[in-house]
């Protein structure tokens, strides 16, 4: 009997270290890292609203950015991932400041609401800005 809980003891120790060590190995080769994948589309839009300041067309640059601001906090789901319980064992400091970066959108979009004309996007930045409006740096 001693050697039958000694060896699952043991199996379930190498399955836990194997599964932690394939996830740690895969997020650095860039498999699991879905912050880096969005960056080049990132860089995509940004030359474009600086293409527009640059020609002179402020007023669209400036919409473009507080489009794309909606768009960031509406998906605010898959930045937070502090309710998440093992979300920590990967990137543990970058989940810490993320809610406070949310929190820098919302308490824009508080003072300067949402130019947007869907009810569905008005209401989805209400939820955020209630959330995390106070988790902004003062």
């Amino acid at each position: 009997m001693k050697r039958i809980v000694t060896a699952g003891a043991a199996s379930i120790i190498i399955l836990a270290a194997s599964s932690f060590l394939s996830a740690r190995i895969g997020y650095n080769a860039g498999l699991a890292d879905a912050p880096g994948v969005i960056r080049s589309p990132d860089a995509a839009y940004i030359v474009a609203v600086i293409d527009r300041i640059q020609s002179g067309d402020s007023v669209s640059a400036a919409a473009m950015l507080e489009s794309h601001l909606d768009g960031s906090l509406i998906d605010r789901w898959a930045y937070d991932r502090r309710e998440q319980r093992f979300s920590s064992i990967l990137r543990p400091a970058e989940i810490a400041a993320i809610p406070v970066l949310i929190g820098i959108g919302a308490q824009h979009r508080a003072k300067n609401p949402t130019a947007s004309t869907s009810d569905k996007t008005r209401s989805a930045i209400a939820d955020v800005v209630k959330k995390y409006e106070s988790l902004a740096p003062k």
